[in-house]
């Protein structure tokens, strides 16, 4: 018997934090970027944004891509994400885990001007651990086998292996404008590239290794443009310039440039709480149309301290209820 009371206990307190999920949810306009881009808006506080997904293309891996948003005080909020870094040896780009602080200096309706623009700095750096431990912000890149093979510019040059660690950071400046139903976005970035160790293997089994770390500073911009058609779906477009990684078959080392990317499709709200992210990517070093990626994310946001609040005071109005029962009783 207690053991069943216990159980019901656990169903009803579900119960009651899906219902303040329901409840609240309304309030929230999506996650606080565009496809990849950070927008000047910001997670209200404590609310939390869960997504993930992955990208398709005829050189894509379908890998996963993820991301935890934690809205703090209203005017920031923290990121821990996976990036895509983009290179010439992996087919297109490589998933990096990063970690983001965004903070708002024009907050929302400053002065309780609705039309004034919003302003907010963001910075993105990758993490330090992956599976083989930790290892201070860097993450290996390494391409071999049958990609390696097909690309005739590594083929003819006897390469069949090629690796290097790498690790970046990045300072948006952002600024958002929103006119009805219409968001403009657009801000400067200043990244830190850091590549070391590169280390490339020949078909006769010679190695040739680069152990000296090379630094570029990259300044960069992007633009990106919302339009809510209906309230269930808004409309996203972005452009923006990236870091790329050329590696070079003749000297066997990485250059760091920077290339063109594109994204265009749409945010659909499923519920309140639930949407789905899906557009097309496009960045400058494809060769032709065949090499566009599908992007599908799925969005769930949560209103954390709203929610608690609301079983709180579900938990209190139930309680007071029983004991008003037994008291007639």
């Amino acid at each position: 018997m207690i053991k069943n009371s216990k159980r019901w206990r656990w169903v009803i307190l579900g119960c009651l934090c899906f219902y303040g999920l329901a409840a609240y949810a309304q309030e929230l306009s999506g996650p606080s970027r565009l496809f990849i881009s950070p927008t000047a808006k910001v997670l209200r506080a404590m609310d939390v944004d869960l997504t993930a997904g992955s990208a398709f293309g005829v050189n894509m891996d379908g890998s996963f891509l993820h991301n935890i948003g934690i809205g703090l005080g209203n005017v920031a909020e923290v990121q821990i994400t996976t990036s895509r870094l983009a290179n010439n040896i992996t087919a297109g780009s490589t998933s990096i885990p990063t970690s983001g602080f965004k903070m708002q200096l024009l907050p929302e309706e400053l002065f309780g001007w609705e039309w004034f623009p919003i302003a907010a700095v963001f910075l993105q750096t990758t993490g330090g651990f992956n599976t083989n431990g930790w290892k201070g912000g860097w993450n290996g890149i390494v391409a071999a086998g049958d990609y390696l093979r097909a690309n005739d510019e590594f083929a003819k040059n006897g390469i069949i292996h090629i690796g290097y660690d790498t690790r970046f950071t990045t300072l948006y400046g952002v600024v958002s404008e929103y006119l009805g139903p219409v968001g403009f976005h657009g801000g400067v970035s200043l990244t830190d590239v850091r590549v070391k160790g590169v280390n490339t293997q020949f078909y006769d089994w010679s190695t040739k290794e680069e152990p000296t770390e090379r630094q570029q500073n990259l300044i960069g911009g992007f633009a990106g443009l919302t339009i809510d058609a209906n309230p269930t779906t808004r409309y996203m477009f972005e452009v923006t310039l990236v870091p790329h990684l050329q590696y070079n078959v003749e000297d066997t080392l990485v250059d760091v440039k920077q290339i063109y990317l594109g994204l265009g499709g749409i945010r659909y709200f499923i519920t309140d709480w639930l949407s789905t992210d899906t557009g097309i990517r496009y960045q400058s070093s494809f060769k032709g149309i065949a090499d566009l990626e599908i992007r599908l994310s799925f969005n769930i946001f949560v209103p954390t301290k709203k929610v608690v609040q609301h079983v709180i005071q579900e938990v209190k109005r139930t309680r007071r209820e029983r004991l008003s029962e037994n008291k007639q009783n």
